[in-house]
């Protein structure tokens, strides 16, 4: 199966420093992700309209889908879930 690339799309809740949210995601990604089964890489960005965009590399899709949701209820993550606005999410695999 080749390499997926899941891609999340959403703006951090309001008033929230950028600071934060990058020391927040690194977190998450030192504690969780890049310990995964079939993690490969990761890149945050912020548009120039506000909207952010997380990139992660997986090696397939079921590695990606089983890292979604563990996350869920990872404590390594909740800081870094609780910065983001859950109505603005929009999460694709490709």
């Amino acid at each position: 199966m080749s390499k997926v690339i899941e891609i999340v799309r959403f703006r951090p809740r309001d008033g929230l420093r950028e600071e934060n949210l990058r020391a927040a995601s690194a977190g998450m990604e030192e504690g969780f992700a890049s310990k995964q089964p079939g993690f490969l890489s990761r890149s945050l960005a912020k548009g120039a309209d506000g909207e952010w965009v997380d990139v992660i590399y997986w090696q397939d899709l079921k590695s990606a889908t089983d890292a979604a949701e563990t996350a869920m209820n990872s404590e390594a993550c909740m800081p870094y879930f609780e910065m983001i606005d859950e109505e603005s999410i929009v999460m694709s695999h490709y």
